[in-house]
């Protein structure tokens, strides 16, 4: 396991740069569908007076924690939300149109329009 290190190491700053920027485009993939569970489960405006630990999260909506977790995560590196020093998830201001009584509100259009795509998986085929 110290091989893939030391080789990253090895790498010069603007190809690791690159290298991770090429890893964000990736994982964006998984950014609209988490955007949709946030919105389906009313997540935004369960934090709107304040931040929640993913476990007071979880009990609300009856979600399973760690895989409300991991959403988080997801949700946290898009800059959608932030976690704080003890855990507790908090609404970005880029993920504050995600609470259904903002003015500009997008959380009707996050569950309709960020689902799974029927052309998932299948753009190869």
């Amino acid at each position: 396991m110290a091989a893939p290190t030391k080789k990253w190491n090895s790498l010069s700053q603007a190809t690791r740069k690159d290298a991770g920027k090429l890893l964000e485009v990736i994982a964006s993939r998984h950014v609209p569908q988490a955007i949709h569970a946030i919105g389906t489960l009313g997540i935004a405006d369960l934090v709107a007076d304040g931040p929640k630990s993913c476990r007071e999260l979880a009990s609300a909506t009856g979600s399973h924690e760690h895989t409300l977790y991991r959403v988080f995560r997801i949700l946290v590196a898009a800059r959608i939300f932030a976690q704080d020093k003890t855990g507790r998830f908090r609404l970005t201001p880029l993920g504050r149109p995600l609470r259904s009584d903002v003015p500009e509100s997008v959380r009707a259009a996050s569950v309709f329009l960020s689902g799974e795509s029927e052309l998932e998986g299948h753009l190869v085929d």
